[in-house]
């Protein structure tokens, strides 16, 4: 219990820290954390900051963030025990 209140407590410094990083290098606010929401490696390894979701195996844990153009690339190299009906569909295509 002290460990997740621990974790809770940190996060407002986290924050502040970021805000005095962004604003020691002239970024005008924009925090840090948000741009990493927003961005992911595509099938290309590129950083791309197109709409992207976290893709997750049928018992719920998080595999991938990925996007419309490298979800189904990606879903090839799991195992298909692993994977919803509907990402089997995907990957199937």
């Amino acid at each position: 219990m002290d460990g997740g209140l621990r974790v809770l407590s940190d996060l407002p410094r986290a924050k502040r820290a970021a805000a005095w990083y962004n604003k020691l290098t002239g970024r005008g606010g924009r925090n840090d954390l948000e741009v990493l929401m927003k961005q992911h490696t595509c099938v290309g390894r590129e950083v791309v900051t197109t709409p992207s979701w976290w893709e997750a195996d049928k018992y719920g844990i998080p595999m991938f963030r990925g996007c419309e153009h490298c979800v189904p690339v990606r879903l090839k190299g799991y195992h298909p025990d692993r994977l919803t009906a509907e990402q089997k569909a995907i990957r199937a295509r």
